[in-house]
């Protein structure tokens, strides 16, 4: 009823399904007469909502998409396409905002499309490696540990670093199987090496847990076998997960990771600070090491 007491009686206002929303304009002659409108249907919607006497607020990100008459190809299943991409990079742009669609939107789309296709096959044939970056104890100056970093081979695209594939691999739910595969992975290299190098007993390998994997109700036996499996002891792997992550649900994420500290495993709070920063939760969270945030510490001389 808000959206339609914005419009004129000539356009339609459609509820699509779930919270999205569709209006169709007729006779628009400019893009920033639909620019107008979206900016006044978005304002429109910042006032409270008040349900049972509770207030309620809301945001919404606009997605435009303008069809020409003489255009063969504008038909409305394009045309919704195109409106709802658009709406995805207003909502990637910081959400509450309007976006037009224009072509290269259209091209990024296609390569998340192709990039994610491929993705799903990276781990069965074999197109992701691990490298190792030393952590150095600064009391004696000698290697302590290391963090495996996932690499993907690319067959056309190179070598592609976490940044340009962990967010795909987050949306299409591929992030639990990468994940998994990371962890055994720098767990059966941690073993072998300990078998030919002696010295590297006490050393341990750190690796990224997904939001995906501390929700796995599977997580600690899953981490008990791997390390059953290659005999190792607890103490030889660390888990990072970054601190939003542990504070979506904190009381459940303190279980888990109590469970995971009984084993030996250390747990690692990364990008410290660029979140809540409150030593508080420190008192709440198993943690056994803090890995502060960049921003915190570029500017340390």
């Amino acid at each position: 009823q808000r959206l339609g007491s914005h419009v004129r009686p000539t356009d339609l206002v459609t509820r699509i399904g779930g919270d999205e929303f569709m209006v169709l304009l007729d006779h628009v002659v400019t893009i920033s007469e639909a620019m107008d409108l979206a900016d006044r249907l978005r304002l429109c919607l910042q006032e409270p909502f008040v349900l049972s006497g509770v207030e309620f607020y809301i945001s919404a990100s606009v997605g435009l998409a303008l069809a020409s008459g003489d255009d063969p190809s504008a038909t409305a299943e394009a045309l919704v396409r195109d409106a709802d991409t658009a709406m995805y990079q207003a909502k990637e742009s910081g959400r509450d905002k309007v976006a037009i669609f224009d072509e290269s939107m259209r091209s990024q789309v296609s390569e998340r499309v192709q990039l994610e296709h491929d993705l799903r096959n990276a781990t069965s044939l074999n197109q992701l490696h691990l490298v190792y970056q030393p952590i150095i104890g600064l009391r004696r100056g000698q290697r302590v540990g290391m963090e495996a970093l996932v690499r993907w081979a690319h067959p056309t695209r190179g070598v592609l670093l976490p940044a340009q594939f962990i967010p795909v691999a987050e949306d299409s739910g591929l992030i639990a199987e990468i994940g998994n595969w990371v962890m055994e992975e720098a767990v059966s290299q941690l073993a072998a090496w300990c078998r030919f190098t002696p010295d590297m007993e006490d050393t341990y390998v750190s690796v990224n847990l997904s939001s995906v994997q501390l929700r796995d109700e599977g997580i600690v036996d899953r981490v008990a076998d791997l390390l059953a499996t290659y005999g190792l002891p607890g103490s030889s792997l660390c888990l990072e997960l970054t601190e939003s992550m542990a504070m979506q649900d904190p009381v459940a994420a303190a279980e888990i990771l109590g469970e995971l500290r009984r084993l030996g495993v250390s747990v690692a709070l990364d990008d410290f600070g660029a979140e809540y920063s409150s030593l508080a939760y420190l008192k709440r969270l198993p943690a056994t090491m803090l890995k502060i945030d960049k921003s915190f510490v570029d500017s340390l001389v």
